[in-house]
């Protein structure tokens, strides 16, 4: 409902022609990542457009209604925070600049909301005292940067390998120089960027100031998966919206001096868009060619074998996300070992061990398995076991998904006291 109310939202107010507004309807990040996998970010794009297009639209006669969304945006995720609070200056900025804001009640009650809103979901994003989260990184690391700089690249040109195991692969990381060629196109496409919003000098800024918050996240704090990469494209998404809009309303007057450079601009701003929306949308090709070829996940088939052998209501114990997904779906909890406690779902907090070996893993499902003296299950995602006990018997397996974590081993152990 989100995503589809999202194309409403970014069709009406959309200053592209039919055939863009396509290309990213159906492109990688909109059709499946953030429509149908990471669905949560589904709703920081809804904000995000719905309140830059009231501004395009009907520039400052929404502001309160605008500040509103923001306040519910801010919620979101802090990668909606880095997004969503440079619009909000920039709306700012744009509205005095045309005179249609000036100091004065509306205002106040704008910057209100907004601090409210950062406030609010600040309180709310600081970590438990036990929580388990990744410290802050500050020390300067050459290697490190450039992989944060090659997540520009993975963002705007999410092309996976024409693999099953596609999710969070890239098109260029078969090949031997994979990391010099990617830098070069994340600084030939932060250029063409350059280019395409030269001629709106406070676009730019924009730009850039989202863009190096992303990055300076992504490299201080948590480094992320192709779905926190795709923020920079959708801020680039974003700022076109802005600077297409100012086109069909003639506000973009000034040149460039050099013939040259006025003709690179040109060039940017007729093709260079069409350029990564069309990436895009080949890579939501690919992605749905395989969805359709194989099964996400194997949890629903595994749920299905339990209940239909009569498995269900055996304690299991299981690795991480694949037995999460098994855990929602029997509507039990299941025992993890790296937390060792028995959990619907794992908290992170600083108990949890986050690598379980081989004997860790056998010691503690004997343990359960000799206090309740009883047969368990254990569900594994790999059959990577380099020990397997006598009373250790693989019952059953299901491969092939697209989720390396969502394939399954299950075992049957019976009661025995583990030689550790």
């Amino acid at each position: 409902c989100i995503a589809s109310l999202t194309i409403f939202v970014f069709n009406y107010f959309s200053p592209f022609k039919f055939f863009v507004n396509v290309l990213f309807i159906f492109g990688y990040f909109f059709a499946y990542e953030y429509s149908i996998i990471s669905r949560y970010y589904s709703s920081e794009m809804l904000l995000l457009f719905l309140s830059t297009g009231l501004f395009i639209k009907y520039n400052g006669k929404y502001l309160i209604t605008i500040s509103f969304l923001f306040f519910i945006l801010f919620q979101d995720s802090v990668y909606a925070i880095i997004v969503g609070l440079p619009f909000y200056g920039y709306i700012i900025s744009r509205l005095y600049e045309s005179k249609s804001l000036q100091k004065g009640g509306r205002l106040y009650i704008s910057l209100l909301i907004i601090l409210s809103g950062l406030i609010i979901s600040l309180i709310t994003m600081i970590p438990p005292v036990d929580g388990y989260f990744n410290p802050w990184n500050i020390e300067f690391n050459k290697e490190h940067f450039i992989s944060v700089l090659n997540t520009i690249a993975r963002g705007y040109f999410p092309l996976p390998l024409f693999i099953r195991n596609f999710r969070d692969t890239f098109i260029f990381d078969s090949l031997k120089n994979k990391v010099l060629i990617m830098s070069i196109c994340s600084l030939i496409t932060l250029l063409f960027i350059t280019f395409m919003f030269l001629r709106n000098k406070k676009i730019l800024l924009l730009f850039y100031t989202v863009t190096i918050g992303l990055l300076f996240f992504t490299y201080t704090k948590y480094f992320g998966y192709e779905r926190h990469h795709g923020q920079v494209y959708i801020a680039f998404v974003l700022c076109s919206y802005i600077l297409y809009s100012d086109f069909k309303a003639k506000n973009l007057n000034s040149r460039s001096g050099s013939k040259i450079i006025e003709a690179i601009q040109v060039f940017t701003i007729k093709y260079f868009l069409i350029f990564v929306l069309s990436i895009q949308f080949i890579a939501a090709l690919v992605a749905i060619k395989f969805e359709i070829k194989y099964p996400f996940s194997n949890a629903i088939t595994v749920t299905k074998y339990l209940k239909s052998e009569s498995l269900d209501n055996m304690p299991i114990v299981g690795s991480l996300w694949g037995a999460i997904s098994v855990s929602g779906l029997l509507e039990r909890p299941v025992y993890f070992p790296f937390s060792k406690k028995w959990q619907f779902y794992p908290v992170w907090d600083n108990s949890i061990k986050v690598v379980v070996t081989d004997k860790d893993l056998i010691t503690q499902t004997d343990s359960i398995s000799n206090q309740i003296n009883s047969d368990i299950l254990v569900l594994l995602t790999t059959d990577s076991l380099v020990i397997k006990p006598k009373n250790w018997n693989l019952i059953q397996f299901f491969e092939g998904a697209i989720v390396r974590d969502e394939n399954f081993y299950i075992y049957k152990v019976a009661p025995q006291q583990s030689k550790y």
